[in-house]
């Protein structure tokens, strides 16, 4: 009697154990959404992995800006030259770009409009568009917009569809212990299922 109750309560934690580590990234896209509405700098910098952020948006806008930069000056006399003359200016930009983009406000755009923070142009289109995380895309209604799923028995992806286009926001979460978990990628450039 007693070895049915001790397999029991080994199954009955195991099963809370489990649920829980299944639900630890929604709690912490919850807890992140939270401290980015109410400007909670020290929380929102729990739940974000600034330095593969940076890098991978760097990578992402310098690949778009050099490409058509290289696309613009491609017809005109040693554009070859002026291109070397030219990344280093683009490096500047996309490195100031990602600094003033990765702010709670700053992702918060990037992650519901899939463009960078420019708040002046931004601004309309962030309060006409619904929130990446917010609770009320779980309905049937609005949930063709939202997707979340594991990549990964380590990794969580948030996938948006931008309004009615074909344009999706993928955000990577990734694991960082048993319970917690981080925000270390942004992938506004491909359309391809991650």
């Amino acid at each position: 009697m007693k070895n049915k109750s001790y397999k029991f309560i080994f199954v009955f934690i195991l099963l809370i154990s489990s649920t829980y580590i299944y639900i630890t990234p929604y709690i912490s896209i919850l807890l992140f959404k939270l401290a980015i509405e109410s400007n909670n700098s020290a929380k929102f910098n729990k739940y974000i992995d600034f330095n593969l952020l940076r890098a991978s948006l760097k990578e992402q806008i310098y690949d778009i800006a050099y490409k058509t930069t290289y696309e613009s000056l491609e017809e005109i006399d040693n554009y070859r030259i002026k291109m070397i003359l030219i990344k280093p200016i683009i490096k500047n930009i996309v490195n100031a770009s990602v600094d003033n983009t990765v702010t709670p406000k700053g992702i918060e755009t990037l992650l519901k409009t899939g463009n960078m923070a420019n708040f002046e142009v931004n601004k309309k289109e962030l309060d006409n568009s619904e929130s990446v995380i917010d609770n009320k895309q779980i309905t049937k209604k609005k949930k063709q917009n939202l997707k979340l799923y594991y990549k990964g028995i380590n990794s969580f992806v948030i996938e948006n569809q931008i309004n009615t286009s074909s344009n999706k926001v993928f955000a990577i979460w990734n694991r960082e212990s048993i319970y917690r978990w981080k925000l270390v990628d942004i992938d506004f450039t491909s359309n391809d299922n991650k």
